[in-house]
């Protein structure tokens, strides 16, 4: 799986990786979050409460026929036909990083990475991003929303992630964008996978199939460091939500008064 939020770096590196003869990469379909109604539905209307709670009732036999419709639905949309044995499938959706609980009761095998880029840069790129609306969007209508939503999530990312039994990777937007085959390299050893070339010229494929984010433009370019530290332009405008933001930019690494480390 494929985490972050939003503005991230997700769809560049999803659309790296699903370059690579191997890789079967779907793209913000909902496949885990139909796998989890499917539960809801399984336990009953009076079912309510957290994760680890809601999913301990899970009996070994529930969790395979879960496991099951999850696959059924994400062979599906990877277009796999049967023969899929040797392939990887990257499921990418930033936002379901709120639902890494379930994933680890679902799936303790998983390998889950996660997608940082420095928090001010992300808040910013929100902030001015017309979204399809949704719950989870509207959050972006406003800045100080927009830093709230981010302290909230990547706050239960760092207080979970000890706890998960998936391997996890995080990857830097940063260090992608400057050491792209350094970084793409490390992904690939991380889901088992070796070197292939067409990773590299990734966005020479674009227009194969059509983006389902607001990143389609961005992914039909070479990689450039062009979006680092664009935050500095309105550093003004975002001061309000600097303090709100500070403990993530120490947490992973980027300097606090200048920029990505």
């Amino acid at each position: 799986l494929l985490v972050g939020v939003p503005r991230s770096g997700t769809t560049m590196t999803e659309r790296a990786l699903g370059a690579h003869p191997r890789v079967r990469a779907i793209e913000e379909r909902p496949t885990i979050e139909a796998t989890r109604d499917e539960m809801m539905r399984v336990l009953g209307k009076g079912a309510r409460g957290a994760f680890p709670e809601l999913t301990a009732p899970l009996s070994r036999d529930r969790l395979t026929r879960l496991r099951k419709f999850y696959w059924a639905r994400a062979t599906r949309e990877a277009g796999i036909d049967g023969a899929g044995d040797a392939l990887v499938v990257l499921d990418k959706n930033p936002i379901r990083i709120q639902l890494l609980p379930f994933v680890n009761r679902l799936f303790p095998d998983a390998r889950v990475i996660v997608a940082l880029r420095d928090p001010r840069d992300v808040c910013l790129s929100c902030y001015r991003q017309r979204f399809t609306m949704n719950l989870s969007m509207s959050f972006f209508l406003d800045l100080n929303d927009t830093a709230r939503l981010y302290a909230t999530v990547m706050r239960g990312w760092l207080d979970t992630r000890g706890l998960y039994t998936f391997p996890w990777l995080e990857v830097r937007y940063e260090d992608t964008v400057t050491e792209f085959e350094a970084r793409m390299r490390e992904i690939l050893e991380f889901l088992g996978l070796g070197w292939d070339d067409a990773v590299l010229s990734f966005h020479e494929r674009a227009g194969e199939r059509v983006s389902q984010t607001p990143s389609y433009h961005t992914v039909r370019r070479a990689v450039s460091t062009g979006a680092v530290g664009r935050w500095r332009d309105y550093a003004e405008q975002l001061t309000p939500i600097l303090p709100t933001l500070a403990p993530f930019v120490e947490a992973f690494g980027y300097e606090g008064g200048a920029g990505p480390a």
